[in-house]
């Protein structure tokens, strides 16, 4: 690397003195590793006189702001161990171990959660995306405490009856208190299986497989088919001292044995 800033600077120095006057070249950096999917969009381990060696990443998802922090992370280590590890097995297993966590429901919700800006009130929106949807909807709830012009609304695409992601947007604390479940369908074939697959796609022979999943969560019903006979029990229940309660549930089980 020593040399290639050494070779860097004097073919800037060589082409400055070809060309007239103001036209000045200066060498920059260069990369051990690096990953080039098209025109802008490029990722290398970069390396600039006097700075300590880091990843770059221009045009991808991870350097923007509207994808959700799952994909941020997943894409930026996936590509640490690609171009800096050099080590594609592992990349591999790393990318299939986060889709095995999603759909499992262990991923941590902080990193499904993304946030969009209202650039104007909702109602003056003519195409509505799914955070205008969701600060309409709070809106109707609680005009008091609805996000309003100039607010980043932080929201989560959960299930919902319609097909339309624009529609299905909840506030994180509604999927914490069990109102709504997590699409997670939709973070990984609109979030991660995409943006992941345009760069495995050059250093895997099949990297759909990648994305393949044999065990998915389902959420259990709280009570299921006795919901509303447990329910009534469970309020008979409160309030009662530990005896009374023994006693109520013994005469819940066995009846007047």
């Amino acid at each position: 690397m020593k040399k290639a800033h050494e070779k860097g600077t004097e073919m800037a120095d060589y082409i400055t003195n070809i060309f007239l006057p103001p036209n000045e070249l200066e060498y920059e950096k260069s990369y051990s590793s690096f990953l080039l999917l098209k025109k802008k969009r490029y990722a290398g381990h970069k390396y600039e006189p006097g700075h300590p060696p880091k990843l770059q990443i221009k045009g991808l998802e991870a350097a923007r702001r509207d994808y959700a922090p799952l994909l941020v992370q997943t894409q930026k280590k996936m590509l640490n161990i690609l171009l800096l590890e050099r080590d594609k097995k592992k990349a591999i297993a790393y990318v299939k171990d986060v889709v095995q966590k999603l759909m499992k429901n262990e991923i941590d919700l902080s990193l499904l959660v993304m946030s969009k800006k209202l650039s104007r009130p909702p109602k003056e929106y003519k195409s509505r995306a799914a955070h205008v949807n969701l600060a309409l909807r709070l809106e109707k709830d609680n005009p008091q405490t609805a996000p309003v012009s100039g607010d980043r609304v932080d929201y989560v695409i959960y299930c919902s009856a319609s097909s339309k992601t624009s529609e299905s947007a909840c506030l994180p604390s509604e999927i914490k208190s069990g109102r709504y479940q997590v699409d997670r369908d939709y973070y990984l074939e609109k979030q991660l299986k995409g943006p992941l697959l345009r760069i495995l796609d050059k250093v895997v022979t099949k990297p759909e497989d990648v994305f393949q999943c044999s065990v998915i969560f389902k959420p259990r019903p709280k009570y299921g088919i006795f919901s509303s006979f447990l329910k009534k029990r469970k309020a008979e229940l409160e309030g009662c001292s530990p005896e009374e309660k023994s006693k109520k549930v013994s005469h819940m089980i066995f009846g007047n044995r």
